[in-house]
């Protein structure tokens, strides 16, 4: 090595020369830093009372879900803007899509998972909202900026249902083969027991059987009637 490696007895005694040397400046320098470190922990323990502030928002909100539709949206509008810095924000609005898929009313859904898609902390939440938002849009017709939404979801996660979704989209574009190449990329991600394969293979299935309607069968020629076989020539009509 072109450094010598200090035992302990040497390390040691190098970290006692130092302290004599700059003892003054280190005590300055841990007041300082306990300072950053009590200003830190203040800091730490206001963002988690912000945090378990959001998180029972949430879980009102999820309460209100079924019985209190006013309650409901009063705690979606805290959620989502006072909140919106803690993946629970993100959350309520994925919950308020699923209400309004729920209604019928795919527009205002596809609002809410782009609201949440933009909004989503971390990044694991917000792909979870690209994803549910891609599957809104194929729903509703929009297959191309469902695509866009995939290509925007991080492919460190949920590798399998980004390439599901993928093949559901080039499906319903007309496209069975990058279909077909979509859905098996998603079977290389899960494994042989896992939820949902089965439907991925069916899937496959179904567009790799995506072919040209058969040609209608060729109409036998027309044929023409047999000639009457002449009567036979009985004894009588025989005898002139």
């Amino acid at each position: 090595m072109a450094e010598e490696v200090l035992d302990a007895h040497e390390q040691g005694e190098a970290v006692r020369k130092w302290l004599q040397n700059n003892g003054s400046s280190i005590l300055i320098g841990v007041a300082v830093g306990l300072a950053a470190l009590f200003g830190y922990q203040r800091w730490q323990d206001s963002k988690l009372s912000h945090a378990g502030e959001a998180m029972l928002q949430f879980q009102q909100l999820q309460s209100a879900a079924e019985s209190d539709p006013a309650g409901f949206e009063a705690y979606l509008g805290a959620l989502s803007d006072s909140y919106k810095d803690t993946p629970y924000g993100a959350l309520a609005l994925m919950a308020d899509a699923e209400r309004k898929l729920q209604a019928g009313d795919n527009q205002a859904a596809v609002a809410a998972l782009r609201q949440a898609a933009d909004v989503g902390q971390p990044e694991s939440v917000a792909n979870v909202a690209r994803l549910r938002l891609a599957r809104a849009l194929i729903a509703a017709g929009d297959v191309d900026e469902a695509l866009r939404q995939l290509d925007r979801t991080s492919k460190d996660g949920f590798k399998a249902l980004r390439a599901e979704l993928r093949g559901d989209a080039l499906l319903a574009k007309g496209d069975s083969d990058a279909a077909r190449t979509a859905y098996e990329e998603a079977l290389s991600h899960l494994d042989v027991g896992a939820m949902g394969r089965n439907i991925v293979e069916i899937k496959m299935a179904n567009a790799g059987t995506v072919a040209a309607a058969p040609a209608a069968p060729e109409m036998p020629a027309e044929v023409a009637p047999a000639p009457e076989t002449p009567a036979e020539t009985t004894s009588e009509g025989a005898s002139s």
